[in-house]
């Protein structure tokens, strides 16, 4: 039998990187899939065909993920669509770069502790809400960063977001723990998506430094923390709750 053989996922931000590649994972393991888009309609498009045609459920759902009541919407759609909730990914994020910390503008701040954080709590509340109800546990998981511990020019509000992620992740691991609901954070490093898709191209220079910092001599692929979603979804990892992982290359052995 398949990792997660008929349970049901939703996955957030998953028209592509990491995203994408934890909802198609899910569904090679077995479950049926609902993602959520904001703007790249072509990548959440693509992402339902690749899902389905592992041979599973699959339903995209646009919703801006800082707007409260769209969320509260998305989910109830979702939910209704599977039938239930086993898995939920909180893998939605926005980032902004800036010159230095004097450069962030507060609205900048504002945007991405409400896509960053604000919205991963309120999920996490109605999410376990959702799964106290049907009294079998689950599984929700942070997609955070080794931001969270590593200080960058410009990316205080980034950096702060994850920060607080991470303290999300352990408080409402341990008021859902009663409930059998285990919630844990993956900590992706350098990983190449659509995030930093500026940055190689336009700064070329500025990668393959932060490349050059990598233990394991590469960057990291969607597929590398799609593994550890799987394992964390999953039975496998029934005693693990409350834990952020990091999936780095082993960079946050430099910040350890």
């Amino acid at each position: 039998m398949k990792e997660l053989q008929d349970m049901k996922a939703i996955v957030t931000g998953a028209s592509s990187g990491i995203g994408q590649a934890i909802a198609i994972a899910y569904a090679h393991a077995g479950a049926d899939v609902v993602i959520s888009y904001c703007q790249n309609k072509k990548g959440a498009d693509k992402t339902l065909a690749l899902i389905e045609a592992a041979g599973r459920k699959a339903k995209a759902i646009r919703v801006d993920m800082a707007n409260l009541s769209e969320l509260q919407e998305f989910l109830k759609e979702g939910i209704e669509f599977l039938g239930g909730i086993d898995i939920f990914v909180n893998n939605a994020g926005t980032v902004t770069r800036h010159a230095d910390f004097l450069e962030i503008p507060l609205d900048a701040f504002d945007r991405v502790q409400a896509v960053n954080l604000k919205a991963p709590f309120m999920i996490t509340q109605l999410v376990g809400k959702y799964m106290q109800k049907q009294r079998k546990g689950g599984s929700i998981i942070n997609i955070s960063s080794v931001s969270a511990s590593i200080i960058s020019p410009g990316l205080t509000h980034y950096e702060c977001s994850k920060a607080a992620l991470n303290m999300l992740t352990r408080a409402s691991a341990s008021a859902l723990a009663k409930y059998h609901i285990r919630v844990n954070a993956i900590a992706p490093g350098l990983v190449e998506t659509n995030i930093n898709q500026t940055q190689r191209e336009h700064q070329p220079e500025v990668w393959e430094k932060r490349k050059t910092m990598i233990p394991l001599e590469r960057v990291g692929k969607p597929e590398d923390i799609a593994d550890v979603a799987i394992l964390l979804a999953s039975n496998k990892s029934a005693w693990i709750t409350g834990d952020i992982i990091p999936v780095d290359g082993g960079i946050s052995l430099k910040i350890s």
